[in-house]
């Protein structure tokens, strides 16, 4: 509920309840006193326990950020579609759009490298963020980047660019500086966008019908990742748009719009840059850090063997920090073994760019391109988290059911397991039809594989309807689960350590390409289910304990 009105200035009324008596949280008999000038205060335990949770109201600051991550997720996802055609193919296919035409295989390598290489820059980014230049700089510093690398892309995919052969050259070097920009955009605007709420932990608030809630700052931030988690996927969507005008125009204007609509977000961004929220680093803390964590190692990789008496007491060395900051490095540290977690998860989600792409090959399309239903995972994604946000939330705030981030994380993992069983049962429907059974498009009665088994494609619709749902609990709460668990001036790391996690999962995935073939893949997406299953419920028991409230980030 974002119509929170904070009272200042007079003495809080008694609260009635609707026999006459006391009660802490019903609506307020406020007479004739305006809402705006009743006091603040700090929450009770009686009113953290009674009154209804709700988010506050969010800063313009915080919407001009998630429109940066919607137009750099537009940038992003409109460019790296159209790679595989872009080298795989050459321009004299006459049924494909191409430029370079190396191939497949060389294509398909090329793009899972800069996959990688987009996933670890992040790594870097965050040391230089956290260390020297704070998160809007090296925000602004990431944007800069990511704008040269288009506009590499942009000039060698021209027709006269390709015809002096400089479309490889250009690829290859727009690559490596778009990934240092992707990196350092993925590492500081998660951790940057939650800095713009400046809320105490909790607080008491009035609503304008007189109700007593508790402002919650954890409500406000998961809400705040929400709405980029949003963003993210509306951005995602450009695919649908580049992947036509690739066909009908050409590669260097399907470049050219994602690349405007990122400058257009970059520019909006930089022009509010006197709203933000900026916490610059005092100091590098990571060499301190560093430090606590050999001595952690020392004294058999417990963290309490890096508090400042136990140094004393042993080595008979006085340190540089105190022991609130060994309690913060160890909840950061909990956030990245969370993280591993993750791994499993990211390689289920690898195939709906890949397997999935496939299987869908293997099936009747009735004139639906096989690389169209991926975009019904975003689709789904922005009508879904609204409901969670808006309908859901609501709903178990009301009836005083916390749903805090590992929860959450949990029901995303499950969800995912239900996915790829949903996927398994597919495959094993399409090795149970003809003509082909389990060699689908590869036996004779295929005439050269342009008869698939019968089934229609239609049938993956839900997959990607459940992979959506997943993501809105998972996704948004790894997010906030980064920020929330990391020490202040270590935010940033902590967030690439989760971006780290999605690389793990994308290098699995590549050892897993020996079994990417009929008819193996039956049982492959059936172990993806089963390990998914049990990722998920390991991860229930090990981080269970730690579902309490956030410590204060601001």
């Amino acid at each position: 509920m974002d119509a929170v009105e904070k009272l200042e200035g007079m003495e809080k009324p008694q609260d009635k309840d609707i026999n006459g008596g006391t009660a802490s949280c019903k609506t307020l008999e406020l007479g004739n006193a305006p809402l705006d000038t009743a006091r603040k205060a700090q929450p009770s335990v009686e009113e953290l326990r009674e009154c209804r949770h709700v988010k506050n109201k969010l800063p313009w600051s915080v919407y001009f950020v998630a429109l940066l991550g919607l137009a750099e997720r537009f940038a992003y996802y409109g460019i790296i579609v159209m790679f595989q055609n872009y080298i795989q193919n050459s321009r004299e296919d006459p049924l494909r759009p191409g430029a370079l035409g190396l191939g497949q295989s060389i294509a398909g390598l090329i793009n899972n490298l800069f996959t990688l290489y987009s996933l670890i820059t992040p790594l870097f980014a965050a040391v230089v963020a956290d260390s020297w230049l704070g998160r809007f700089r090296c925000l602004c510093l990431a944007l800069c980047i990511y704008i040269i690398g288009l506009i590499i892309l942009v000039t060698t995919s021209l027709p006269v660019s390709l015809s002096h052969g400089a479309g490889l050259p250009g690829l290859i070097v727009a690559m490596l500086i778009l990934g240092l920009g992707v990196g350092g955009v993925k590492a500081t605007i998660g951790p940057f966008i939650a800095d713009q709420c400046t809320d105490e932990l909790h607080d008491i608030a009035y609503t304008k019908s007189g109700e007593k809630v508790v402002i919650d700052r954890e409500a406000t931030v998961e809400y705040i990742f929400n709405i980029y988690y949003w963003c993210v996927n509306v951005g995602a969507l450009a695919g649908i748009a580049t992947t036509y005008m690739e066909k009908e125009i050409g590669f260097w204007a399907a470049f050219l719009m994602p690349s405007g609509v990122f400058a257009f977000g970059a520019v909006v961004f930089l022009l509010n840059k006197n709203r933000y929220v900026d916490h610059r680093p005092e100091h590098n803390v990571l060499p301190t850090a560093f430090k606590a964590f050999c001595f952690s190692i020392r004294g058999g990789g417990r963290m309490e063997a890096a508090q400042p008496q136990k140094i004393l007491e042993k080595y008979g060395k006085s340190v540089a920090w105190d022991a609130s900051f060994v309690e913060e490095l160890k909840s950061g540290l909990v956030a990245c073994r969370a993280f591993t977690f993750f791994i499993v998860y990211w390689l289920c989600q690898t195939q709906m760019s890949t397997n999935l792409i496939s299987q869908a090959a293997q099936m009747e399309s009735h004139g639906v391109p096989n690389d169209l239903l991926p975009t019904i995972n975003c689709v789904a994604v922005v009508i879904l988290l609204p409901i969670l946000q808006h309908v859901v939330n609501p709903f178990l705030r009301r009836r005083k059911l916390p749903f805090p981030p590992v929860n959450r994380m949990v029901v995303g993992f499950i969800i995912e397991a239900a996915a790829m069983a949903y996927v398994a049962g597919i495959q094993k429907l399409i090795y149970s039809r003809g003509p082909c059974y389990s060699r689908p498009r590869h036996c004779p009665a295929s005439d050269n594989g342009r008869i698939p088994n019968n089934v229609h494609i239609l049938i993956q619709i839900p997959v990607y309807i459940l992979e959506g749902l997943g993501e809105i609990f998972s996704n948004p709460a790894g997010y906030e689960y980064a920020y929330t668990k990391a020490p202040v001036s270590m935010k940033s790391v902590v967030q690439a350590a989760f971006q780290l996690s999605s690389a793990g999962g994308s290098a699995l995935a590549l050892a897993l390409v020996p079994t990417y073939k009929d008819p193996k893949l039956l049982v492959m997406y059936s172990s993806l289910a089963g390990c998914m299953f049990l990722d998920g419920c390991v991860f229930y028991m090990i981080f269970r304990k730690y579902n309490g409230s956030p410590r204060k980030s601001t």
